[in-house]
């Protein structure tokens, strides 16, 4: 029984939002009591996902969950239900807390997830919660932290001077914007993982 929900929330729900989802679904396999999902804040309900993103397994089981997804516009209710949020970038997340104000202490963009779990790792604790709980605990109680702007490991270092919490929409940019976008989404996605399922499984989902 599904009792956490993580949600990774971009613009149309085709390229970032589901490849983060595909992946953290893959490096989840096995940790009870999560679901993840995906939606996009200007989304049109029954877009498939696109082909670059789709592209970064060649397995059945990915490629069946690849040809299953469709978009979907992110609902006030969805977001109700998430125990976090991960937006593809700032004005997404800014879209997000503008909706739903009452969830912004659990909205977060992707790669400053990453780049917190790498700053600050997750300490074990007893209290009986769950892993999406306590990552969405760690993030909040850590979101000052002075050295979140670093870039994790592995993160593309292209952007001097650019906007290092966002990964932009490179579906419609060109081929070498669509390719960085993916990358970086894998990428952060690969730390994330290692908060929420430590140990050599949790870089499954984000091997290429």
């Amino acid at each position: 029984m599904t009792s956490e929900l993580l949600l990774v929330v971009c613009s149309a729900n085709v390229c970032r939002s589901p490849l983060a989802e595909l992946l953290l679904r893959r490096g989840l396999e096995g940790v009870s009591g999560v679901g993840v999902g995906s939606a996009g804040v200007a989304a049109s309900d029954g877009a498939r996902m696109c082909t670059l993103a789709g592209a970064q397994h060649d397995d059945a089981s990915w490629r069946e969950t690849v040809a299953a997804h469709r978009s979907r516009r992110v609902t006030d209710g969805l977001l109700q239900l998430a125990t976090l949020v991960l937006a593809a970038d700032c004005d997404v997340r800014s879209d997000v807390v503008r909706a739903t104000p009452e969830i912004r202490n659990r909205v977060f963009t992707l790669r400053d997830a990453a780049r917190l779990v790498e700053a600050v790792p997750l300490e074990v604790t007893a209290h009986r919660v769950g892993v999406v709980s306590r990552l969405a605990m760690h993030l909040d109680q850590n979101r000052a932290v002075k050295d979140v702007r670093q870039v994790p490991r592995g993160l593309l270092r292209s952007r001097r001077g650019g906007d290092l919490s966002s990964i932009a929409d490179g579906h419609s940019a060109g081929p070498r914007k669509h390719r960085a976008a993916v990358d970086e989404v894998a990428v952060s996605v690969g730390s994330i993982l290692t908060a929420l399922a430590p140990g050599p499984s949790s870089w499954k989902g984000a091997e290429r």
